[in-house]
């Protein structure tokens, strides 16, 4: 069984297993690598440059 890649920020496991390209990836930011899904909604509330993603 494949553990699911950590999240950047918080390493809780997500579902993405670690061999997924980061093309197939959600919830993934180029430069700070997987985030879950909790992280990932915090910055995209938080940060005008998510947009720009």
């Amino acid at each position: 069984m494949n553990q699911g890649e950590p999240c950047a920020l918080c390493q809780q496991a997500t579902e993405i297993e670690k061999n997924t390209p980061s093309y197939m990836r959600e919830h993934y930011i180029d430069g700070a690598g997987q985030l879950c899904e909790h992280c990932y909604e915090e910055i995209a509330q938080n940060k005008e440059w998510h947009n720009l993603l």
